[in-house]
């Protein structure tokens, strides 16, 4: 591309893997996270970096929106397994409550686990997890009518994430709630 006046050189930005265009001063980029796309959606979120006024990108990289696409599988997995569930009128198969656990199981180690790094959109998504493995679990108590808080606790205690304790506690307690 060719632009009249001061403009950003493309750039290589070894942190995040991203190539950044040449675009012109005081201008915003926008490019595809690192990583592959997955399934469902079109690609792992969006970053973006401003050029600045003197002809410098600014440091500050915009990587809100990027999710790992371990944290996508997840949410795609927890949202297949609640359409299932309501396309067979909340009627729950032997297996739900066991792929709920599974999927938990993978949430925990995917948030607790130092060496795997996770980007700032996991969070977001994993509470999207969490979110829709409550819905499930209602409409399991709803079905099985006999469930008791001893045929989820096990599932519950491996919903908690990495440093966000408050957050398993938040969920053991509206599960408690949900499941009578």
């Amino acid at each position: 591309m060719c632009f009249a006046g001061a403009v950003c050189r493309s750039e290589n930005d070894t942190t995040w893997g991203i190539e950044w265009p040449t675009i012109p001063v005081g201008s915003v980029a926008t490019e595809k996270c690192p990583g592959p796309a997955v399934s469902s959606v079109d690609d792992n979120g969006l970053a973006s970096r401003t050029c600045l006024q003197d002809d410098q990108w600014d440091n500050n990289i915009n990587v809100t929106q990027c999710n790992t696409v371990e944290s996508l599988l997840l949410n795609d997995r927890a949202n297949e397994l609640e359409d299932l569930l309501r396309n067979n009128n909340n009627t729950i198969d032997p297996n739900v409550l066991s792929e709920v656990q599974a999927i938990s199981e993978e949430l925990a180690i995917l948030t607790d686990t130092p060496d795997r790094p996770l980007v700032p959109n996991d969070l977001n998504t994993s509470n999207s997890v969490l979110n829709t493995l409550i819905s499930i679990l209602s409409l399991a108590s709803r079905d099985l009518g006999n469930a008791t808080i001893e045929d989820v606790d096990p599932i519950i205690q491996k919903m908690r994430l990495r440093d966000q304790d408050y957050c398993g506690q938040h969920l053991w307690f509206m599960t408690r709630c949900i499941v009578k």
